[in-house]
């Protein structure tokens, strides 16, 4: 009979411990704007324009001018784009 020949099984090599990588803290996240329904949208905008016509001494005639300052303010506080 012939002989054997041995095999040695290799062990696997051990992993080597790994330390975690310190995470990078990034840019803070936008906050969130708060949403707004069309109910409270549209009466927001008739009221910062009222107060636009009062403070220009309720002069009549600029009423549009009035409104469109009123959306852009209003636009931008709550973050709605165009």
């Amino acid at each position: 009979m012939p002989a054997k020949k041995k095999t040695s099984k290799k062990a696997a090599p051990k992993k080597k411990a790994t330390k975690k990588a310190a995470t990078k803290k990034t840019a803070a996240a936008p906050r969130p704007t708060p949403k707004i329904d069309l109910r409270t949208y549209i009466n927001e905008l008739n009221r910062r324009a009222y107060e636009i016509f009062q403070q220009r001494g309720s002069t009549h005639g600029h009423d549009w001018e009035d409104w469109f300052l009123a959306e852009k303010e209003v636009k931008k506080k709550y973050g709605i784009r165009e």
